[in-house]
C-alpha cells in the first residue's frame, strides 16, 4: 500500500507554498505592526486564490470550489499555517468562521438548494 502523496496532491501543496512564500510573507510585517489587514490587501489576496482555483477549495466544483478532497484539503491547511493567520484566512474559507458556517449549510440541504447558493468563483 502507497501512502504517499499523488502527483496532483504534491502540485496542490507546492502551489499553495509557493503562494504563501510569495504572497503572505510580504505582507506579514504590515500586518504585524498594524493588527489589520488592509481591506484593498485582502481583496487582492481573494482574487489571486480565486485565480488559482483554491477559494473555497473544499466546495464542490459546481458551486465554483475545486472539489477538493479532505486530505488534500487539509494539505492546503497545513501549508496555509505557514503564513499569518490574518493574511490566510481570505485563502479557502468563503466565511469568516474558517468554512465551518458553510460547510455545516451545505451539509444540512444541498441537494435542495442546489443552485441557490452563491459560486464562490464570482468575487
Amino acid at each position: 500500500m502507497n501512502f504517499g502523496l499523488t502527483q496532483e496532491q504534491e502540485m496542490v501543496v507546492q502551489t499553495v507554498r509557493d503562494f504563501v512564500e510569495s504572497e503572505i510573507y510580504p505582507h506579514e510585517d504590515l500586518v504585524e505592526r498594524t493588527g489589520e489587514v488592509p481591506p484593498d490587501l485582502g481583496e487582492e489576496i481573494k482574487r489571486k486564490c480565486i485565480e488559482l482555483g483554491f477559494y473555497g477549495c473544499n466546495f464542490p466544483e459546481e458551486l465554483g470550489g475545486a472539489g477538493l478532497d479532505p486530505l488534500t484539503f487539509t494539505l492546503v491547511e497545513r501549508e496555509l499555517g505557514r503564513g499569518s493567520m490574518g493574511l490566510t484566512v481570505f485563502f479557502g474559507h468563503p466565511d469568516g468562521l474558517r468554512g465551518r458556517a458553510t460547510r455545516a449549510i451545505f451539509a444540512a440541504g444541498y441537494s435542495r438548494r442546489k443552485g441557490r447558493c452563491p459560486r464562490h468563483d464570482r468575487a
